[in-house]
């Protein structure tokens, strides 16, 4: 079985093909893959140790007037064309995607080549990529059972995607331990891979503070990070980390976005946290949403709005949280990992 894997545009619509590509090679190590991605350098940064793998122009899709709605429609066509060329060299059985905008040209091809498609969406609400990709699909995989559309129930399936095998079994130690205070609790911050302004504003004015009750390491984003940001004492500032598995083997808690990528990897390893979700004026609502629903299942977690975000309510909610238990017992993935191999299996036997 060979595979093509597509997503890009943030970790979240990378990182979890990894995880189910490493999961597939275990249960039968024969299987053959590729990644499709876009062209820009987050994504590049996260396949670097892949052999295969290739870069597409983005075509944005926007909700709103833009006159580059009507450019990007060329980017589109282009990107479709050198997509079909992609999948008649390569013959994939069938194509997982990830979503994200460079997925939607991919899957075009694809079904001109009457490739089969396996979608899947993180989130508690369906992106717009994933709604243009859902009717060309022979699988829609969701994470969440409030997003199904009954539209498309007959081919739905709600499964959430494994965790990569490296943040159960870190292959390393956290490289700045010399920053590290033994006699406090370690906490996380994450703002999603391309970083969130607003909050690293508010972490970095009051790091004194937190600096008093926790060792802080600071996940800024590529696209944030500057020279203000220097490591002191009890506050280690990194611009991006691909390899999170030795920071989350000694995080007691989180502070984070709601993205369902991190959202998924913080209950696995059933990591308390604060959350502060995107708001809608800065998103669909969607991370509200999965805010809401992470909440549900882990009672040790809470929920803080970013309109109510500042030093005190901010050490309030940190402070409420116990601190992490079974840290090195993360949740069984066997057999959401057999159930993914048989879906794949079935999509693509029944394409031939």
């Amino acid at each position: 079985m060979k595979i093509a894997l597509v997503g890009g545009g943030t970790a979240g619509h990378i990182i979890p093909s990894i995880s189910v590509i490493e999961k597939i090679q275990e249960i039968d190590p024969k299987t053959e893959f590729f990644f499709v991605a876009a062209d820009q350098e987050l994504d590049k940064k996260n396949l670097e140790s892949f052999k295969v793998k290739y870069f597409l122009p983005i075509a944005k899709l926007r909700r709103y007037f833009d006159i580059k709605n009507f450019t990007d429609i060329f980017v589109l066509l282009n990107s479709v064309y050198k997509s079909i060329k992609i999948l008649k060299k390569e013959q994939p059985d069938l194509i997982f995607s990830k979503g994200g905008f460079i997925a939607v040209p991919f899957c075009i091809a694809a079904k001109i080549l009457r490739i089969p498609i396996i979608m899947h969406e993180s989130d508690s609400s369906i992106g717009l990529a994933n709604k243009i990709i859902m009717p060309l699909a022979k699988q829609v995989w969701l994470s969440h059972p409030s997003s199904i559309n009954k539209r498309y129930l007959s081919k739905t399936y709600v499964l959430n995607l494994p965790i990569l095998n490296s943040l159960i079994s870190p292959r390393s130690n956290f490289k700045h331990s010399e920053y590290i205070n033994p006699e406090k609790r370690n906490i996380l911050i994450l703002g999603g891979s391309l970083g969130a302004e607003y909050l690293n504003d508010v972490i970095y004015e009051h790091r004194e503070e937190l600096k008093h009750h926790f060792n802080v390491i600071h996940v800024i984003g590529m696209k944030n990070f500057s020279e203000k940001y220097q490591k002191e004492n009890s506050y280690i500032p990194l611009d991006y980390i691909k390899d999170l598995g030795p920071v989350y083997e000694i995080t007691d808690l989180c502070l984070s976005r709601a993205g369902a990528g991190t959202l998924a990897e913080l209950d696995s390893l059933r990591i308390p946290a604060v959350l502060v979700p995107l708001t809608k004026a800065g998103s669909r609502g969607d991370q509200l949403l999965n805010a809401e629903y992470f909440i549900e299942k882990n009672a040790n977690s809470n929920i803080l709005l970013e309109s109510y975000l500042d030093s005190k309510s901010l050490l309030d909610h940190l402070l409420k949280l116990p601190n992490r238990s079974s840290k090195h017992s993360p949740k069984n993935q066997d057999k959401v990992s057999e159930k993914i191999y048989a879906l794949f299996k079935e999509a693509s036997s029944k394409a031939k």
